[in-house]
Formats: structure tokens, sequence, C-alpha cells
């Protein structure tokens, strides 16, 4: 678990995961609503500026984001929508459709759907548009 935790430290770029004063964004996990900056599914579990919201049954796991992230960092979920914008945004398994992207888009398998991206977009097996 210790391991856990540090990953999602390096991932979400925050000491304990807290959360910035005054941040309005929503992130809907397959209907259960909670607020953060950073979004993280690692080995099926999600997390939320560093918080697990794992839903039960660990089904198919979907996200929806109203407003801006600072991080998107997902290995494998069914499909992901910002309405807002990312600051960086990676994927290994998942589609994803989102606003703008300040930093650069990487994925494995998955299409990304976005709109300007200031940094590099990198695929392996997947769709990239704009």
């Amino acid at each position: 678990m210790n391991a856990l935790r540090q990953l999602l430290k390096r991932l979400l770029g925050r000491p304990n995961g807290r959360r910035t004063a005054g941040s309005s964004r929503t992130v809907s996990v397959n209907g259960q609503t909670y607020q953060g900056d950073c979004v993280a599914i690692v080995n099926g579990q999600v997390f939320v500026d560093g918080r697990e919201v794992t839903p039960e049954g660990r089904q198919r796991i979907e996200v929806v984001v109203h407003g801006d992230l600072v991080q998107l960092d997902v290995d494998a979920c069914h499909s992901i929508r910002v309405a807002g914008s990312v600051g960086n945004l990676r994927t290994t398994s998942g589609d994803v459709q989102c606003g703008d992207v300040t930093g650069s888009v990487t994925t494995v398998s998955g299409d990304v759907s976005c709109q300007r991206v200031q940094g590099n977009v990198r695929t392996v097996s997947g769709d990239v548009s704009r």
C-alpha cells in the first residue's frame, strides 16, 4: 500500500493529495460525484486528489469531469469525458474526450478527442482527433 501511495503522490504532483483552495471541479465516477483537481486510475482503483473512490464491484469505470483538471492519469477504464481542460493526460486503455490540454497527451490503446494540445501527442494504438 505504501508503494501505491508513493505512486499517487508522484502522479498527482502534490503532497498528501490535498486539493487546492476554491476548487470547483466535480468528478463523477459511475454516477457518484466528488470534488477534485487530479484523477488517477491505477490497477482498477480510482483516486480523486489521492482519495480512493473506487466504485463497488469494479465493473466498467466511467469518469465525467466538469471543470479543469491538473492531471489525468489512467491505466484502464471504459471512458473519460472532461468538460474543461487538462494539464497532462496519460491513459493506457480507454477512450478520452476533453477540451484543451495544456501539457501533453500520451495513450497506448484508446481514442483521444480533444481541442487544442499545447504539448506533444503520442499514441501506440488509437485515434487522436481535435
